[in-house]
């Protein structure tokens, strides 16, 4: 029960005016002001020709959720009452009703030639901790895998394998990457060798190289190992050469009847299509006819609204939470994938301007509803990445995660746990950070007991299940009433699902982190300075007051993509 929201209408309904301006107008009051208060007297004074003190006393409510309410120099004070407090504590957290809307979240897209490195790990504990948010509220998500599989880096990848060595080692994935910074350093070198990936290029943007398809299949299989061991699992993957041979040619006839782009006849970019914004001028289609990395995308965009048909599924692989991954394929049939009502794309913060582009270019079509998530840096150390010179390597997701269990396994002595509690150091470690700020990742403070880190959540709830699990019959009412730190923690339990919509309005999961960690150290303070199951009174409203804790933070939790455990 999210008291504002109740407030909101009482205000809106006795004084006439919409929700949307009374809740303009109501916040958190300072200490000795109430737990809320309204200014909706001093918006309404000028209109109504009145004091605001005036006004603010004719305020009147018979709901019994407030002890009282007090006109304070045209503040509206609410107090809240014992009632409230009861009410939130036994109300269990209620499944939200269908929107139905659907949310496509897009995410990480890595290029098929190599391992995810700890940028790529940011990208999708990003997205699917936005797609655990959307559910949540409600909506039907689709995750969303793009693959690159008609690129120059999964080309040079390519030409190794083809060319120079066919004899895979290890896992796939770190195996092409290996070989990717190979040839990525003797086309440097070497420009006979450049021509021949080109020449591969070629042919497999043709599709002439049969060996293309299953290469960049089976290094993606790998990729989504390294997934599962973080919980991560899609709906459906879109290779590149679906695109271009299934939706690109009418894709980029409606590009150039639409009225979004401008056929340039002379100038530097004379015989091309432009799209021309206050920030630039942005080709989308190339003099000879071929579409740019970002004309290629807009039509990437309409398919996923459901403007364009002509993608193709079949199975992909079955994932570990028993769900099929489907990939697109010129042999399948079309799925009910795409028509979204919403887009979210998680890519970097330098595609700040060509996100801007496909946005503006699909609102000319009245396209509402697309989103650029963009996320910052991940170091560790003093390492950036670069795919292309191989400076990933010893900072892989896998290596990562491999590091943590090392450092856990041989405290708990349970994988299971060891697993779970290494996903929520480095799952919260980097969804703790707004997006567009850069992450550098440090195991001390990711494994630190003591608070902000995801460890410290998971013994959060650790306590508070211990605690429940000792009850052996539930007492009785002893007419006790919550003490005021009780209060504020009951207070902060009852936003969640307002706390919630925020991080979904903002596309930004830090808000959800940053308010299990408040929510957690209040309860760490009740936990040390009061008795539960031992206390002479109170007992039957403590007991209760744990539980909804319990509920709300593994709810949070798993909102961040963190399974709870019952023991550490």
């Amino acid at each position: 029960m999210e008291i504002k929201k109740e407030i909101v209408r009482e205000i809106s309904k006795f004084y006439g005016v919409s929700e949307d301006v009374a809740e303009k107008t109501v916040s958190q009051s300072k200490k000795g002001m109430g737990d809320y208060s309204s200014t909706i007297a001093f918006l309404l004074a000028k209109e109504r020709g009145k004091n605001p003190n005036e006004i603010a006393k004719e305020f009147k409510t018979e709901n019994g959720l407030f002890e009282k309410v007090e006109a304070v120099n045209g503040y509206i004070n609410f107090y809240l009452s014992e009632k409230y407090y009861e009410n939130v504590v036994k109300e269990k957290l209620r499944k939200r009703k269908k929107t139905g809307k659907k949310v496509m979240v897009e995410f990480p897209s890595v290029n098929p030639n190599k391992p995810w490195h700890v940028g790529h790990l940011r990208n999708a504990l990003l997205g699917n901790s936005i797609a655990n948010i959307y559910e949540y509220l409600g909506y039907n998500v689709e995750r969303m895998d793009y693959i690159d599989d008609l690129g120059l880096q999964f080309a040079q990848s390519l030409y190794s394998y083809l060319e120079m060595n066919n004899k895979i080692e290890g896992k796939i994935d770190h195996w092409l990457g290996k070989e990717y910074v190979k040839i990525a350093k003797l086309m440097e070198e070497n420009k006979e060798v450049e021509g021949k990936v080109r020449k591969v290029l070629a042919e497999m943007e043709r599709g002439e190289i049969k060996e293309a398809r299953w290469l960049a299949e089976e290094c993606v299989k790998a990729q989504y190992e390294t997934a599962f061991r973080f919980n991560i699992f899609h709906d459906a993957l879109v290779f590149e050469s679906e695109i271009m041979h299934g939706v690109f040619e009418k894709g980029m006839e409606m590009l150039k009847k639409s009225n979004a782009l401008e056929y340039c006849r002379e100038g530097e970019n004379a015989g091309c299509y432009v799209f021309k914004s206050s920030d630039g001028e942005k080709v989308l289609i190339r003099s000879d006819g071929t579409a740019t990395y970002t004309g290629k995308d807009v039509i990437f965009a309409l398919w996923k609204f459901g403007k364009l048909s002509g993608i193709k599924f079949e199975k992909f692989i079955e994932q570990p939470n028993g769900k099929i991954a489907y990939k697109s394929s010129a042999k399948g049939k079309e799925m009910k994938f795409g028509h979204a009502d919403v887009v979210i794309n998680v890519i970097g913060i330098e595609q700040v301007f060509p996100q801007k582009v496909i946005k503006e270019i699909l609102e000319r079509f009245g396209i509402e509803g697309y989103y650029h998530l963009a996320y910052a840096h991940v170091r560790l150390e003093e390492e950036r990445f670069s795919g292309r010179k191989g400076v990933w390597i010893g900072y892989t997701a896998d290596e990562l995660f491999e590091e943590g269990m090392k450092r856990v396994k041989e405290k708990t002595g349970d994988e299971k746990i060891a697993k779970e509690v290494v996903n929520s150091a480095i799952k919260f470690a980097f969804l703790r950070i707004h997006p567009t700020k850069e992450v550098v990742f440090d195991w001390e403070r990711a494994l630190n007991m003591e608070g902000d880190s995801g460890p410290y959540l998971l013994y959060s709830y650790v306590r508070a299940r211990n605690i429940l699990n000792k009850i052996e019959k539930m007492p009785k009412d002893d007419g006790y009433e919550y003490n005021e730190e009780e209060r504020e923690i009951i207070k902060l339990l009852a936003n969640f699902d307002g706390v919630v919509e925020n991080a979904a309005k903002n596309t930004d999961p830090q808000i959800i982190a940053a308010y299990l960690l408040e929510l957690s150290k209040l309860f760490h303070s009740f936990y040390a300075k009061y008795r539960v199951l031992q206390a002479e009174r109170g007992k039957l409203k403590r007991i209760l007051l744990v539980k909804k804790f319990a509920e709300i933070l593994k709810s949070g939790l798993n909102l961040l993509g963190i399974e709870t455990v019952e023991r550490m």
